[in-house]
């Protein structure tokens, strides 16, 4: 680094700022209409851009325009880089040089800038600190202002938080070892397992001591104690939460004036759905780039805001039926009151997401039109509150209470700012004439500056006879006469030649200058004066945020539970009865995804019965008849239930569950050195050590990625262990055949299959389930339909028949049989002679 002294002054204010930062930081620095990058920053910003590399002075630099900054901050932070931006805190002047700060720091966690937002997603950053045998957790949406804090027993429901609120940022304290953060040789930070790929970033260890942590919480929501948030007997969340908040607002300069109050996240009052079955039945993201998740498929809002709240309640559904009746009751009220159902979806549709707006209004960089939008959205909330005072339903009514007016707002904008107002301060035309006397008369003194202009173009012409002579703007110059060549013999003596262009000739006069600055010292101080005005604004909407806040979160459920209501009307979906007892009754049921995915009336219903009598289901049948689409189909329409939707069915009751477990499809971790078989085990281990009796399980062809034998002993000892000891309501699809044996020995247990017919040496997929096993797979027929040469599928006949041959002539010995539990496994597993 050089010495200060020998620096330009800009320089040096540079260094200043370079030097406040953590090394990590790329600094943006204002000059004029551009953000700068300078030395190593500019090297690395410049490969990440796409930018051409510049030097000045021997200094590599590389810049971008100010009004395109949105999208490359969001570039540079994608990348996975943390970018200040030290910007111009006044108008620059001639001679002196300009006042700058840094503003903010933008992070992963924190990038507002909407082309990189999705609208209905959240996007959060997590704190993370272990407290003895808890593990603090906390989440913020800077854009939003969401904060959510909780503490977690064990590092797997880390994974199943990571996979459930997908932080794009997790702050961790400095010098503490995490057994799921790795290092790579570059000293990179990324978590272990496959989870998606996310920024880890070290933080002051001391931010993370409870007492600086619940000093810093009590200090910014101004209160005496944390009980009222539920965390007063919870000091791993306090610590994780009390420093992730002073990350945003010290290291990040981040405004927090939008994060008025802390949720708790109460695991025990929702239905734990884990981060395999998360990702399994595809709930909010598909695996599947043609695809749907549950969300794409069920969603109907029409505000972000809505689609935000929708992903959440899908996340976490509720296990508690007073909240799932209540929801219920709303929808239905909806469902039977339609006119008035599309009266309130077409006012809501004219509501922008007033919750990132309100954020980007106290960070301080919302512009001109968002204002407008904010102004538009508020507008319509007294109409909202109309509407729904004339109804008579318990939620809708408390919903509606919560619903503040903000007419002294709404008009002081309507006073305040133009109809269509620009997207920057930069050029003025904010403000409306009227509302503010004294920028009027600097306007009024602008526009009458112009007419003195035409006027001075008009006697000049007259006075020299030079009929082409016209009045000029240059950047540069100001305000210039211009005269062609040919006519130039004819300017007066008295103007003073300024610049000679190819064509032209240009000169000012005294008389010009006077005018020219009369015309600009107004107009500047017009925009000053209209930039004063709209920071005004933005003062007066950040005192209302909490109360506007408020509204916002019962018009997102209003936008929820109206767009399930359209949901049932337009997909058929009926009202689930709730009950508090381990049952899962559906009368031809549907699947949510596929059915949509299907040309109308092609999806073949199934019904479901679990309960105390028959507590699991053993499923079989040929691939690609439909058994996996069906334990999906049940575990999905559970979880909605639980949510208050309606569902894809005829009828159903469900019982109150406390968790959903999947065990689907083959995947594998080779960076971590597990097999697909591995995998699969892991995930039956996890099912066998934490299903209850009030807990749904579905398992596909478990026990598939070993040998016919070794598969076959686990998956019976496996629907052994949940039949007696977990208890658990569950669904078995298999290709064993051999296990519908377990229907003859436990009473709970029963037989299904798949329905299939075959015609002339073809197989045909009924897609419904039945009673009853079946002893084929047709893994012959499905390898010819998909289109195995023809002398493949002659010669596996051929095998197949001579295996099946040799079974019959095989049966176990008396030893075998004496030791096993029930009927045999394998009844022609052994050599009599044995």
């Amino acid at each position: 680094m050089k010495e200060t002294e020998n620096l330009t002054p800009m320089m040096k204010q540079y260094w200043e700022a370079k030097r406040k930062l953590p090394p990590d930081v790329l600094l943006l620095f204002r000059l004029g209409d551009f953000f700068e990058l300078f030395l190593e920053d500019a090297k690395e910003g410049a490969k990440i851009l796409n930018l051409v590399l510049t030097q000045r002075q021997g200094v590599p630099m590389c810049g971008v325009p100010v009004e395109n900054i949105e999208g490359y901050i969001g570039k540079l932070v994608k990348a996975g880089k943390r970018v200040a931006i030290c910007d111009q805190m006044e108008q620059p002047k001639p001679g002196q040089l300009v006042k700058r700060q840094i503003v903010r720091i933008v992070s992963p966690g924190s990038n507002g800038y909407g082309s990189f937002l999705h609208p209905k997603e959240h996007q959060f950053c997590m704190g993370l600190f272990p407290w003895r045998n808890k593990l603090g957790i906390s989440f913020i949406d800077i854009t939003t202002g969401l904060f959510l804090a909780g503490q977690l027993d064990t590092n797997k429901e880390f994974f199943e938080m990571v996979v459930r609120y997908k932080p794009v940022e997790i702050i961790v304290p400095e010098g503490v070892d995490f057994p799921f953060i790795r290092r790579d040789a570059q000293g990179k930070e990324a978590l272990e397992g496959p989870v998606q790929d996310c920024f880890i970033h070290r933080y002051f260890s001391w931010a993370f001591s409870y007492e600086e942590a619940k000093s810093f919480l009590l200090n910014h929501f101004k209160v005496s104690s944390l009980e009222g948030y539920g965390l007063g007997e919870m000091p791993a969340a306090v610590c994780s939460a009390g420093a992730l908040l002073r990350y945003f607002g010290e290291e990040l300069h981040q405004s927090l004036s939008h994060i008025v109050k802390i949720l708790q996240i109460v695991p025990q009052h929702i239905l734990w759905i884990d981060a395999i079955a998360q990702k399994t039945l595809e709930i909010n993201h598909t695996q599947s780039k043609s695809g749907k998740s549950l969300f794409e498929a069920i969603d109907r809002t029409v505000t972000p805001g809505g689609g935000r709240l929708l992903r959440r309640w899908l996340s976490e559904p509720s296990n508690q039926l007073s909240v799932i009746e209540e929801r219920q009751q709303a929808i239905s009220f909806w469902l039977n009151n339609p006119n008035k159902r599309k009266e309130l979806r077409e006012i809501l549709e004219k509501i922008g997401d007033l919750e990132r707006l309100l954020s980007k209004v106290s960070q301080g960089y919302v512009n001109p039109r968002e204002l407008s939008s904010i102004k538009e959205s508020l507008r319509q909330l007294p109409v909202v509150k109309a509407l729904l005072s004339s109804l008579d339903e318990g939620l809708i009514c408390r919903l509606c209470e919560d619903i503040a007016l903000e007419n002294e707002l709404v008009e002081e904008l309507e006073k305040a700012l133009e109809e269509n107002p620009p997207f920057s301060t930069k050029e003025g035309g904010i403000i409306k004439k009227g509302y503010c006397p004294a920028l009027d008369e600097l306007k009024e003194m602008s526009e009458q500056g112009k007419k003195w202009l035409i006027d001075f173009e008009q006697k000049e012409r007259e006075k020299t006879g030079i009929k082409t002579l016209k009045i000029k703007y240059n950047q540069v110059f100001g305000y210039l006469i211009e005269v062609s060549h040919s006519q130039s013999k004819w300017v007066p003596q008295h103007y003073e030649r300024r610049q000679t262009l190819a064509n032209v000739e240009r000169f000012i006069t005294p008389e010009l200058k006077e005018i020219e600055l009369k015309i600009l010292g107004s107009k500047n101080r017009a925009i000053e004066l209209e930039q004063n005005l709209f920071e005004v604004l933005k003062e007066k909407i950040a005192s209302r945020i909490p109360s506007i806040q408020k509204t916002m979160e019962a018009i997102n459920k209003l936008d929820v539970l109206t767009s399930l209501a359209d949901l049932a009307q337009e997909r058929n979906y009926c009202k689930p009865t709730m009950v508090d007892e381990p049952v899962i009754e559906i009368e031809e049921g549907r699947h949510p995804i596929v059915e949509q995915c299907m040309a109308s009336g092609d999806f073949v219903p199934n019904s479901t019965y679990l309960g105390p009598d028959q507590r699991i289901l053993l499923i079989t049948g040929p691939n690609m008849a439909g058994k996996s689409t069906y334990i999906r189909q049940v575990a999905l329409l559970s979880l909605l239930a639980h949510t208050g939707s309606f569902i894809p069915a005829k009828k159903a009751k469900i019982g109150l569950l406390d968790r959903i477990f999947t065990r689907i499809g083959s995947n594998d971790d080779l960076a971590m050195g597990q097999s697909t078989f591995l995998v699969e085990m892991n995930e039956t281990a996890n099912i066998l050590h934490n299903a209850t009796s009030r807990s749904l399980v579905i398992l596909d062809e478990v026990g598939r990625g070993t040998s016919t034998f070794d598969g076959l002993s686990l998956a019976w000892a496996i629907v052994e262990e949940l039949y007696k000891t977990n208890r658990s309501l569950s669904l078995f699809a298999t290709h064993y055949h051999e296990l519908a044996k377990l229907a003859d020995i436990y009473p709970e247990i029963k037989n299904y299959s798949m329905a299939v017919a075959e015609r002339g040496g073809n197989v045909v997929f009924l897609r419904k389930v039945v009673k009853g096993s079946t002893d084929k797979s047709y893994g012959i027929q499905v390898a010819k339909l998909a289109g195995i040469p023809d002398r493949v599928i002659e010669k596996a006949k051929k095998i197949l028949s001579m295996m099946e041959s040799g079974q019959k002539k095989k049966s176990p010995s008396k030893k075998i049989k004496d030791s096993l539990d029930g009927p045999s496994l394998f009844p022609y597993l052994f050599d009599q002679e044995q």
